[in-house]
């Protein structure tokens, strides 16, 4: 099904609010968010991967980069943790370039855009939950599936 802003939204609205922690690369970028569950893993987890993505800080155009999916793996497993304790504040998707903004606390936000050349059923995100996995492909449709994290 394609994504739409509210669609996205309304599948992201338990994590609204939600802190962050154990933020870390892995093929890309992964980070907990609510309670533990078991040892290491949140009621949440926001797996980034198979994607163009910039970690920001600021507001509007002005803004500085901190971290991207193309700085080295030891950079990006440096920089992510400084959205640990940083609640995710809203989610705003595009379908027309089919990207994603994740806006956290202290004007950080993770900007993510497909890379364009990968199948177009390629994951650009996937949200797990302890019921199921919210997917973002790179063509702009999104599937949930039943699963655990």
């Amino acid at each position: 099904m394609k994504a739409t802003n509210i669609k996205i939204n309304e599948m992201l609205k338990p994590v609204i609010g939600v802190k962050v922690w154990n933020a870390r690369e892995t093929m890309g970028i992964k980070f907990e968010m609510g309670n533990e569950v078991e040892k290491g893993s949140g009621e949440f987890r926001l797996w980034i991967f198979c994607s163009h993505w910039w970690l920001k800080k600021g507001k509007g155009k002005d803004f500085q980069d901190i971290v991207n999916s193309e700085s080295n793996k030891d950079a990006i497993e440096e920089k992510v943790k400084i959205l640990n304790g940083k609640k995710l504040s809203r989610v705003e998707y595009h379908d027309d370039g089919r990207t994603t903004f994740f806006d956290f606390e202290g004007d950080l936000f993770l900007h993510v855009a497909p890379y364009g050349t990968d199948k177009k059923d390629q994951p650009q995100w996937q949200l797990f939950t302890e019921k199921e996995i919210v997917t973002l492909q790179e063509d702009g449709d999104y599937r949930v599936n039943l699963g655990q994290s």
